[in-house]
């Protein structure tokens, strides 16, 4: 999937430039493809080390500095354990 294509519509819908949208994705590695994609579009990114539900609630309030939240959550770490 190319998160490029997704993320484009974003700056429009908020009146923003790319460079002025803020993504923000869970700093693992099964995101870095997602990152250098939204890297490359000239997005902000800021990474997290948890917290990606807190991050989700952040899109929909106004002046969060929250625009988008990109990637796959803990749900996979947290299915691995015994």
């Amino acid at each position: 999937m190319n998160f490029c294509s997704i993320a484009l519509p974003y700056p429009g819908a908020l009146n923003k430039l790319v460079g002025e949208v803020t993504c923000v994705v869970l700093d693992r590695e099964r995101h870095a493809g997602i990152i250098a994609e939204l890297r490359e579009a000239g997005a902000r990114i800021k990474l997290i080390a948890d917290g990606d539900v807190e991050a989700a609630i952040a899109t929909c309030v106004p002046d969060s500095g929250v625009d988008a939240l990109f990637g796959v959550g803990g749900t996979p770490e947290a299915g691995s354990r015994p």
